[in-house]
This record gives structure tokens, C-alpha cells and sequence, in this order.
């Protein structure tokens, strides 16, 4: 399964609203997230990052941000426009695209949060979104180790 337009959609301007997340508590959490990705080896360029929901809509973009040191810390932000930072909370699908220049492009390596293990290969993409794993985000500041991920092939 190819998973290259996830991130095209981004820069022919689809435009999806979000709708405020509230935290398990009752209380809304009106703080930016962050999502830093460690342990990034052999990998150089520039990390962009999708959170989807279990649907497959895209509900949070963080722009290409450069690796350095192994990692990436990537700031998200609305899909609105204009864009805001992102303070939703939950569980969500994570993808990345990795590629050599700030431009989103087709080029970019995919990769899909799996919890490190191998892609399922699903006949819809609403049952492929629905079968991955989703990575709790709740704190401003979210790291996920790269081995996590697994390329899209």
C-alpha cells in the first residue's frame, strides 16, 4: 500500500477544522504540543509529521523541521487557516515524511507509527486507519523513539 499523498494533500491547500480536544479529566488543555522524534540514525534532511484520527483525517501538521542530533522537534499546528498551534489531546495516528528540503513533496520517505511492528495490509484505508496503533498524546512535549516507525513501502 503507497502511502506518498498524505502529505501532498498538505500543500495543494486541503483545509480540515478542528474540533477542541478535552482531556480525560473534564479539563480543556489549552497547551501547544510538541512531538520530538529520537534516535533518528542514518537519516539526515528535514522531518515533517501528520496526526490523524482513527478515520484517517488529518487533524494536526507539524512543518519540516530539521534533524539534528538524531532527532527532531516538530511544533504542531492547525489545519486552519491560518495555521494555530495545535492543543488537542488523545489518541491518534502518527505519520512522518522524511525528504531532503523543507518542500513537502512526493519524494518524501513515509513513515507510519506502528509501535515498531510491521504494517498490516488492509484492502481500505478506513480499515488500515482504524488497525494502527495510536500513540497517546497528552503533555505539551511528546517523544517517540524512530524505531517505532516503519517505512511505507
Amino acid at each position: 500500500m503507497k502511502f506518498k499523498f498524505f502529505f501532498l494533500g498538505i500543500t495543494v491547500g486541503l483545509v480540515f477544522l478542528l474540533a477542541g480536544c478535552v482531556e480525560p479529566n473534564g479539563y480543556e488543555n489549552d497547551q501547544p504540543k510538541t512531538i520530538t522524534i529520537t534516535d533518528i540514525t542514518e537519516k539526515t534532511g528535514y522531518l515533517s509529521i501528520g496526526v490523524y484520527d482513527e478515520e484517517g483525517n488529518i487533524v494536526a501538521i507539524g512543518w519540516p523541521t530539521e534533524i539534528k542530533n538524531n532527532s527532531a522537534n516538530v511544533q504542531l499546528t492547525t489545519m486552519n487557516m491560518p495555521p494555530s498551534s495545535w492543543t488537542g489531546s488523545g489518541s491518534y495516528c502518527i505519520i512522518l515524511g522524511i525528504g531532503e528540503s523543507t518542500a513537502i513533496t512526493t519524494n518524501d520517505e513515509t513513515y507510519i507509527y506502528t509501535d515498531g511492528n510491521p504494517l498490516l495490509d488492509l484492502a481500505t484505508m478506513e480499515e488500515f486507519f482504524y488497525a494502527l496503533p495510536k500513540y497517546n498524546i497528552m503533555q505539551p512535549e511528546t517523544k517517540i523513539p524512530f524505531n517505532k516507525f516503519v517505512l511505507a513501502e
